[in-house]
């Protein structure tokens, strides 16, 4: 189970159609709009689109990034379960 999701990245190479598609998808327009990277806040949780496919693939994937207290409970429950 994933607790506190706060952003998710995808990389891509054609910024510009899925600026359009998201905005579309979800009724909001992006509140940050540049050619590096485009943001849009939906239900006050980023989705990052990056542009940058020089390290990754475009397509399905992804970046994750959760908030600290998600990531304190997944270290406990990883660290739990290493060490029985």
């Amino acid at each position: 189970m994933v607790l506190g999701l706060r952003t998710v990245i995808y990389h891509l190479s054609d910024l510009q159609r899925a600026k359009t598609w998201y905005a579309a998808a979800f009724g909001v327009k992006p509140y940050f709009d540049e050619p590096f990277y485009v943001g849009f806040n939906i239900g006050g949780f980023e989705l990052g689109l990056d542009p940058d496919t020089t390290e990754v693939a475009p397509g399905a994937g992804g970046s994750v990034a959760r908030g600290p207290e998600a990531r304190s409970r997944g270290y406990a429950m990883m660290h739990d379960d290493a060490h029985g």
